[in-house]
């Protein structure tokens, strides 16, 4: 009678352990799906806080003071937008001339070391392996996240060239380039 109930214990933490380890492989597996999920409750509150204070202030119906208040956000977003937008993308723009000018600086800096040709051929190989399946997987983020890429599956991109390389004379630089 005893080594009966020792394999129903057994049994039974072998049957939570199963349950257990599927819904974390689910819960893995639907990581964006759950994250958006969790993102739309959070607005979802947000928005029926504001929507009851409107309420409660104005005397006006749940559903007309949340379309009210979901105008006025779109409305200040929008008038964000179009005041401070001009700015942030000028700010971008000279973020990004900074940064390629860092990255050839730092490249040029490497290409006087005595262990970089080593190094290189190793970045080579590595590079397009090792940073392929990212631009895939923040795509299918992207695609989950906006509702956008038509056919539900993220197009695989891959990094194709060296991290950098010298034209004639160090003249001009050339680096890494997206390919599908």
């Amino acid at each position: 009678m005893g080594s009966l109930d020792h394999l129903r214990g057994v049994e039974s933490t072998l049957r939570a352990t199963a349950v257990s380890s599927a819904l974390l492989l689910a819960a893995w597996l639907l990581r964006d799906v759950l994250l958006l999920v969790f993102a739309s409750v959070l607005l979802a509150c947000a928005l029926r806080l504001a929507s009851d204070w409107f309420s409660r202030v104005t005397g006006t119906g749940p559903g007309l003071s949340l379309l009210i208040v979901a105008a006025l956000i779109t409305a200040v977003a929008g008038g964000l937008a179009w005041w401070r937008g001009p700015v942030v993308a000028g700010e971008a723009a000279n973020l990004a001339v900074q940064l390629r000018a860092s990255l050839q600086h730092l490249w040029g800096r490497f290409g006087e070391a005595s262990w970089w040709p080593q190094a290189r051929g190793a970045l080579r190989n590595a590079a397009p392996s090792s940073l392929g399946d990212l631009g895939g997987y923040l795509s299918s983020i992207t695609a989950s996240t906006l509702g956008i890429g038509g056919s539900g599956r993220a197009p695989s991109w891959r990094l194709s060239g060296p991290p950098c390389s010298i034209g004639s004379w160090g003249s001009s630089w050339t680096c890494w380039s997206w390919r599908s």
